[in-house]
């Protein structure tokens, strides 16, 4: 159930919003908060920083299933 594509949905919307109705701090730990925490500082940060849509350049691909 746990590796279910619809659980990362969900886990991440419910940490983000804040409820803690069916909030599974073990999963966001170890499954989400790394990934979201690559993504962030090498994918978003970096577009903000450095745009490249703006400039008509293709944005970066990154595999995060790879890379973590």
């Amino acid at each position: 159930m746990s590796e279910h594509n619809y659980m990362y949905q969900v886990q991440t919307e419910l940490h983000v919003k804040g409820p803690q109705i069916f909030l599974n701090n073990v999963f966001w730990q170890n499954k989400i908060e790394p990934k979201m925490t690559k993504f962030y500082t090498d994918c978003f940060i970096y577009e903000l920083n450095h745009p490249r849509h703006t400039r008509n350049m293709q944005i970066h691909e990154m595999n995060i299933k790879k890379d973590i």
